[in-house]
C-alpha cells in the first residue's frame, strides 16, 4: 500500500500500525525463506520448538515476521528516544550503550539475520523519520503490530492470549497500591506492564521509583524484544533512570528450562526455590533467591511477595 510523503505525522495505532504493517508483511514475503541457513534461525527453530514441541510450527516465514518485527521495535525505539545513530549502531545496541541501558539489546539476541545493507532498514528509517514522537509510543502500538503480523492461530499454538489495553487498565485501577512490587510471569508485549507504569504514576510515585518497581517474564522471544520497548518508551518519557530494562526471558512456569544457552533462572531442589541469576545481565550483581510453597493461598502469595520486596523475608517464610 502506498502513503502520501506526510511528516509529522503522530504516531497513533491507527495511522502508524497499518503503515508499519504494510512495510514489515510485503519484505516478509520477499525474503520468504531466505533465513534457513541462518545460525540465528537455528537457535530460535531449536528453542521454538522446545516451547510449542512441535518443531512443524518453528517455519522460517514466522521467523522472518518475528525478525522484522524486531527489527523495527528496536529501530522505532532508538528514533523515538531521540537517537540519531546509524541502524548498524543502534542494531549493535551502541546508543542504548551509552546511554547506560546494558540490555535493551542483547549481542545473543534470536534475529539479526539481515545484511545491513538490506533495503528493509533503509525503508522502514525512512517511513519512521516521519513521525513526531515527541511523548510515549501508546501501549496498544506493541500488541496491534503483532496481533496483526501473527495469525490467532500461530499465537495460540504459543499459548498466547493477549489482553487489550483498556481491560488491562481496569484490573490495574482495581489492584494496585502505591509502592506495590508487580511481577508479570506471561508479559507478553507488556500491556499489564505499562498499565502499572502509568498507574504507579498517577498515584504519585518517582519515576526513578516506577522503573524499579515492575518486572516481567516470558517465553517468546519476540514478546519480550516488545515488551522491552513497551517499558523503554514508556520510562524514558517520564525521565526515569534506568540501567536494566526489567523484561526477561524465562519459563516462569518451567524454571528449570534454559534460554539461549543461560541457565538465568532455574529451580534449586536443595533450597526449593527459584533462583535468578542477574549475573547473567550485569556481571558480578549476584543471584536473587524466590521461596514458593505450593499450599499458599493468593493472600499468603501476596503477602511473601511484598515482604520480598521490602527486604524482610524470614526464615519462616520459606516454608
Amino acid at each position: 500500500m502506498l502513503y502520501p510523503k506526510e511528516t509529522n505525522l503522530k504516531p497513533e495505532p491507527d495511522v502508524i500500525v497499518p503503515r508499519l504493517l504494510g512495510i514489515i508483511k510485503a519484505w516478509a514475503q520477499r525474503l520468504g525463506n531466505e533465513p534457513l541457513n541462518s545460525m540465528k534461525f537455528n537457535a530460535w527453530k531449536s528453542y521454538v520448538s522446545k516451547v510449542l514441541g512441535n518443531e512443524a510450527e518453528a517455519t522460517p516465514e514466522l521467523y522472518v515476521r518475528h525478525a522484522l518485527l524486531y527489527y523495527t521495535s528496536v529501530i522505532m525505539s532508538a528514533r523515538a528516544i531521540g537517537y540519531t545513530d546509524s541502524i548498524d549502531r543502534i542494531l549493535e545496541g551502541e546508543p542504548f550503550f551509552a546511554d547506560a541501558i546494558l540490555n535493551f539489546v542483547e549481542k545473543d539476541n534470536f534475529f539479526d539475520f539481515l545484511d545491513r545493507d538490506s533495503g528493509f532498514f533503509a525503508e522502514l528509517d525512512a517511513e519512521l523519520s516521519r513521525y513526531d514522537f515527541g511523548g510515549a509510543v501508546q501501549n496498544e502500538v506493541f500488541r496491534l503490530l503483532y496481533e496483526d503480523l501473527i495469525e490467532p492461530s500461530e499465537r495460540h499454538d504459543l499459548g498466547e492470549f493477549y489482553t487489550p489495553a483498556w481491560l488491562a487498565k481496569v484490573l490495574v485501577d482495581k489492584a494496585l497500591q502505591k509502592g506495590d512490587l508487580v511481577i508479570d510471569p506471561a508479559c507478553g508485549s507488556g500491556t499489564f506492564i505499562r498499565a502499572v507504569m502509568e498507574k504507579k504514576l498517577e498515584l504519585g510515585e518517582s519515576p526513578d521509583e516506577i522503573a524499579k518497581s515492575v518486572i516481567g517474564f516470558d517465553i517468546n522471544p519476540i514478546a519480550v524484544a516488545l515488551a522491552k520497548a513497551n517499558f523503554l518508551f514508556y520510562a524514558k518519557s517520564i525521565g526515569a533512570k534506568f540501567n536494566i530494562v526489567p523484561v526477561f526471558l524465562a519459563d516462569s512456569l518451567m524454571p528449570s528450562l534454559e534460554t539461549q544457552g543461560n541457565m538465568f533462572l532455574h529451580f534449586d531442589y536443595s533450597k526449593e526455590a527459584i533462583v535468578i541469576n542477574f549475573g547473567e545481565i550485569v556481571p558480578g550483581a549476584g543471584e536473587g533467591v524466590f521461596y514458593y510453597n505450593p499450599n499458599w493461598q493468593i493472600d499468603e502469595l501476596i503477602t511473601y511477595i511484598k515482604k520480598l520486596a521490602m527486604g524482610v523475608i524470614e526464615k519462616d517464610d520459606e516454608n
